[in-house]
């Protein structure tokens, strides 16, 4: 079928339905695989082929798991095949509706334009795909079957996504997307009978979502054998990746005589406690374009040892494929332990200090359960001390998650009374707005309410008051979220904030081990710093304690030296590098 559309041939779509029966036949595997059917596809004018990238034979099985990770080195195929799978599960299965995210717009562009769009306009099949009255627009593509393709993009926050209903996304270099997104983005498939997931990205830190994931997956490994004395190799650095790289290619991590990855297969480790989430690890070394090709390969070395601007996490992300201890955490368990200089964490104890301060704030961030069902309600009793004008905080406590928020409502009131708060400081207009409104009609004063809302990208002040929009009686503080809690940690390392005593109120406390400093490089050179929450483990002490100290210092009008935080600002190139302000949507 594809010489005569060559040689000038005309097809109807009678013809082309005839040939795909005859796939299908020639094929058994087709009914269970897509496989066969790629070559219906065109990548650069040729037909595509999973020849010299194997490995991702699984995207291609009919019957998929809830769940898939490729946790990939750079340059493996790995976006052309998401494109690929995108465009003949569309194009196999009517109505289908898909939705592909990735982090930056520009990065959702390219898989759009650049991968998607040719292997529709390429693919033999076309006029069985689209004809003129269907959408080909970068951020959403439809076919004549009635499925469709949606493109979107999280960074910052992902509140384009909202209201894109689907039945089978691909999240793309997850390793970007804020763990925290991932439940908000999976809602879009609350209502589909499919609701399959697949993940793909190349690995940063430990620390890292991507890494979480592979964690809970099934952790598939490509083991190829060694004819010459029988070993096994394993792609994994738990096993035999560093040993298999030889001065030349591949070779055996025992012998190190040449082995062929293409004689390998899939071995999950942890494959029969994770049957719905199938995790699969792609390092280049395994990759024919790599290890058949000298100059590659070479490169490769070069890397290994340094050269070409990589060093050792470097390597091991983008070369390996795997995970390196390298992150950066706010605030580390010493840190902790140095600022817990306070009394015991006890209120009877703590409540006569706290009445002592110049001004009490209680900070506040609610509980929801959280992606892991790790987010509690937590508060944070914090003081102005009258002398040193440092913030003590004096008093911490997560609520039961059992709690009912009339409970919680009632209980913090009497914190707010017995203490005699000046302010109560908490996340504004989330899932306390119940809780609030209690604490309203129980008495709370509504000029002692202040209510913040983090904003990930600002250029101006820490803290800015909102005024109320039409309709509404109550303004509102936006809060710098990095520059904010970058301070906060500043603060504690230099003894301007004080915790309670730390064997009392470490299983509060330690929340703040969960900030991490995330760090992206812009096509300009310039730095985007972000500030997120380590998967699994809760943070919600930290924000308590970083509303009730900006509460301080901003009624105040005191705030520590900001210097040291300068850098966290967005400028207006970062902002347009994250989310830029207008997209186009032709193709």
């Amino acid at each position: 079928m594809r010489q005569e559309i060559e040689a000038g041939k005309e097809l109807k779509p009678a013809d082309i339905l005839k040939g795909m029966l005859e796939v299908y036949k020639k094929y058994p595997a087709a009914r269970s695989s897509r496989v066969p059917l790629l070559g219906m596809l065109s990548l650069k004018g040729e037909p595509y082929s999973l020849q010299d990238h194997f490995h991702f034979e699984p995207m291609y099985k009919v019957r998929q798991p809830k769940r898939m990770l490729l946790k990939c080195a750079r340059q493996v195929a790995k976006t052309t095949n998401i494109a690929a799978v995108d465009v003949l599960l569309c194009a196999s299965t009517p109505y289908l509706r898909t939705l592909a995210v990735a982090p930056r717009a520009d990065q959702v562009s390219k898989l759009s334009t650049i991968y998607v769009r040719p292997f529709i306009q390429g693919s033999l099949i076309k006029p069985l795909l689209v004809d003129t009255s269907c959408t080909q627009g970068v951020l959403q593509r439809s076919l004549i079957n009635g499925a469709a393709m949606f493109f979107s993009f999280a960074f910052l926050d992902c509140e384009r996504v909202r209201g894109i209903s689907c039945d089978w996304e691909f999240i793309d270099e997850v390793q970007d997307v804020d763990y925290d997104f991932l439940p908000i983005i999976h809602s879009c498939m609350d209502a589909s009978s499919f609701g399959v997931t697949t993940y793909s990205g190349t690995p940063k830190t430990l620390d890292n979502g991507i890494e979480f994931l592979w964690q809970d997956s099934s952790q598939g490994e490509w083991v190829t054998p060694c004819y010459a004395c029988g070993h096994w190799n394993m792609a994994s650095m738990q096993a035999d990746l560093i040993k298999m790289i030889g001065p030349h290619t591949v070779v055996c991590a025992k012998c190190q005589k040449p082995i062929n990855p293409r004689e390998g297969h899939w071995y999950h480790v942890q494959g029969k406690d994770k049957p719905d989430f199938h995790g699969y690890h792609i390092p280049q070394v395994i990759m024919p374009p790599h290890y058949e090709n000298p100059e590659k390969w070479h490169e490769l070395i070069l890397k290994m040892n340094g050269g070409l601007g990589y060093d050792k996490q470097k390597f091991h992300n983008e070369v390996l494929g795997e995970s390196a201890d390298m992150g950066i955490k706010l605030v580390t368990l010493t840190d902790i332990k140095n600022a817990s200089v306070l009394g015991p964490n006890v209120f009877e104890k703590a409540v006569d200090k706290i009445r002592r301060c110049k001004v009490v704030a209680l900070g506040v961030d609610w509980g929801g359960g959280g992606v892991d069902e790790v987010s509690y309600t937590t508060l944070a009793i914090v003081g102005l001390h009258p002398i040193t004008g440092n913030c003590e905080c004096h008093y911490a406590q997560r609520f039961n998650l059992g709690m009912g928020h009339d409970e919680e409502a009632k209980a913090l009131l009497d914190f707010f009374r017995e203490c005699g708060c000046q302010f109560f400081a908490h996340d504004y207009g989330g899932s306390g707005s119940v809780r609030e409104t209690l604490m309203i009609q129980a008495g709370l004063p509504l000029n002692r309410i202040m209510g913040f809302t983090y904003v990930r990208a600002a250029a101006r002040d820490i803290v800015v008051y909102v005024p109320p929009a039409r309709g509404e009686i109550r303004g509102y503080h936006s809060l710098d979220k990095a520059r904010s809690l970058v301070l906060q940690a500043v603060c504690l390392k230099a003894g301007l904030i004080l915790l309670p005593q730390f064997d009392t109120a470490k299983d509060v406390t330690c929340d703040l081990l969960a900030l991490m400093e995330d760090k992206h490089n812009t096509p300009a050179g310039s730095d985007v710093y972000l500030i997120r929450r380590q998967p699994k483990l809760p943070d919600d002490f930290a924000h308590a304690l970083n509303y009730a100290c900006m509460a301080i210092w901003h009624t105040e009008g005191r705030y520590p030296d900001l210097s040291s935080v300068q850098n966290i600002k967005l400028t207006e190139e970062q902002l347009n590098f994250a989310s830029p302000p207008k997209m186009e949507i032709s193709s």
